[in-house]
């Protein structure tokens, strides 16, 4: 699980009609008599108040990162300090009323949730697996979940390499750092990649096979690297459409 952040909604942020405008959510530490208790707080900077979001205050064990939207609040939490770094995403309204799970910290679904930024449409999260070794599949990938969970979490590129630092937009198009190139280039891309294993591992199958997604290959590595196009993307980067390119920013 990613430290702990804060979540703001700035006034005249986003529509500049919604709920959510001025507020600010944060990962809250405080002590009672019987030891350290973690939550998740949302400050009305307009209106002074204060609400706590619902959460099992005798079982969290860790508080990732927040975001708040126009209508709600998510953060990262983890109650299990045995598993392997897995962690819940949840979400509630602003008032803290109709708190629901997305994905579960534990079974089908799970993510290893390091970090996520939110839109009023789309929550997206950086996953950060354990491991002793490199491999695409220990590498951080971003993942794309609607506010409501329906579907599940789904990953926002097939594309070998890292995946970090994104940075919502509106609707569900996302900014982030992506090293498939071999530099670290910036990028974006609008919504989930389709058909892309939900491990954001590559399929295997060679560029331009039946069912293989589009791709080309990476000068940076020989060859042996691939891109694949997905949707609400121009160019060959995929991942998203590059912005800048290493050593060019």
């Amino acid at each position: 699980m990613g430290g702990a952040g804060t979540g703001r909604r700035g006034p005249g942020a986003g529509d500049g009609d919604g709920d959510g405008d001025g507020k600010i959510a944060y990962a809250k530490l405080w002590y009672e008599d019987d030891g350290p208790k973690l939550g998740v707080g949302v400050l009305d900077t307009v209106k002074g108040t204060r609400a706590l979001m619902p959460m099992d205050k005798s079982t969290t064990a860790g508080v990732g990162q927040t975001a708040i939207t126009d209508d709600g609040v998510f953060w990262i939490e983890g109650a299990d300090g045995t598993d392997t770094g897995q962690a819940a995403v949840r979400r509630a309204d602003l008032d803290g009323a109709n708190a629901v799970t997305l994905p579960p910290e534990a079974g089908e679904g799970s993510l290893h949730a390091y970090s996520m930024t939110a839109s009023d449409d789309a929550v997206t999260v950086t996953t950060l697996p354990p491991a002793t070794t490199w491999a695409n599949h220990t590498l951080p990938k971003l993942f794309q979940i609607s506010p409501d969970g329906k579907g599940g979490a789904q990953s926002m590129s097939c594309n070998r390499g890292h995946q970090v630092f994104g940075a919502a937009d509106e609707g569900n198009r996302v900014l982030w750092l992506d090293g498939t190139t071999g530099w670290t280039n910036l990028v974006n891309g609008t919504g989930p990649r389709p058909g892309a294993d939900p491990a954001g591992r590559m399929t295997g199958r060679r560029p331009g096979a039946p069912g293989s997604p589009a791709s080309s290959p990476s000068p940076s590595h020989g060859g042996g690297g691939r891109f694949c196009v997905g949707t609400g993307a121009t160019g060959t980067v995929r991942a998203g459409s590059p912005v800048a390119r290493g050593g060019e920013a």
